[in-house]
């Protein structure tokens, strides 16, 4: 019985909608991070903080909304709210709405990253594929295959100069 009230102020402090507006803000954040953060050049790691900064707010977020009410006239304490000037039904349309504006932004992001974003790089790697001259090499390294191990060095030492060796051309081509 008493999970049952726990749920229901829950339920009237609008802390579910919050935290699906918050899990639905932070997933486009860090969607929009990692799309766009590449083509500046930013650090992986910068991705790293967003995430766990988005995870570790996560909890504060939630206690934000359990304290707070959003009114009319801006966000107020919840102490300081009479319990019939509640507007938590206004107040969680336009939670309602906030979370589907961020979903549509996210959905949209996602279809353009998807049927655009991926078309461009398959054309550009097809693009890619016809630069690649008709004759190439591919050296492997070698294995030492023999009991004593003292020729190891020897193998790894031949698979490096192969592979730093100038291209040896033919005199007609």
């Amino acid at each position: 019985m008493n999970g049952g009230r726990v749920f229901a102020e829950l339920k009237r402090r609008n802390v579910f909608r919050a935290a699906a507006f918050y899990a639905a803000s932070a997933w486009l954040l860090v969607q929009v991070a990692t799309q766009v953060f590449r083509f500046f050049h930013v650090a992986e790691w910068v991705v790293r903080w967003i995430v766990l900064a988005s995870v570790i707010g996560f909890p504060f977020a939630m206690a934000f909304s359990w304290f707070h009410e959003w009114t009319p006239q801006g966000i107020r304490l919840e102490s300081e709210m009479p319990p019939n000037e509640s507007k938590t039904r206004q107040t969680g349309k336009k939670l309602d709405r906030w979370i589907i504006a961020t979903l549509g932004l996210a959905v949209v992001l996602l279809l353009t990253h998807e049927f655009i974003l991926r078309k461009e790089g398959r054309a550009a790697g097809a693009s890619n594929a016809a630069k690649i001259p008709g004759k190439s090499i591919a050296v492997l390294p070698f294995s030492h295959l023999s009991s004593g191990h003292d020729q190891e060095l020897f193998s790894d030492g031949m698979a490096e100069e192969i592979l730093n060796a100038p291209l040896l051309r033919r005199p007609n081509e």
